[in-house]
C-alpha cells in the first residue's frame, strides 16, 4: 500500500492489545454508543490477544486501518 500522504510504500503490520481497541473523538471514559469498536470482542482475547491489520509509512509516521476487516456499521 502506498502512502496517501507522501507516496512511499507503507509497511504492514498489526496494532495489538489484550483488550477491545476503540475509536472516540475525546479522551474521556468509554462510550460504546458514539465510540468505533475496531476490533471484536471474544472470550479468549486475554489468552490470545487483540490485533487489527494496519500500514505503518516510517517517512510520515502516519497508521492506516481498515475497518472493513472487523467493523460491521450499526
Amino acid at each position: 500500500m502506498k502512502c496517501p500522504c507522501c507516496g512511499n510504500v507503507m509497511e504492514k503490520g498489526f496494532i495489538k492489545s489484550n483488550h477491545s481497541i476503540f475509536w472516540g473523538k475525546d479522551r474521556g471514559l468509554l462510550s460504546f454508543d458514539d465510540d468505533i469498536r475496531l476490533t471484536k470482542f471474544t472470550f479468549d482475547i486475554f489468552i490470545k490477544g487483540n490485533f487489527i491489520e494496519s500500514f505503518y509509512c516510517s517517512n510520515c509516521q502516519k497508521i492506516i486501518i481498515s475497518l472493513e476487516q472487523n467493523h460491521k456499521p450499526k
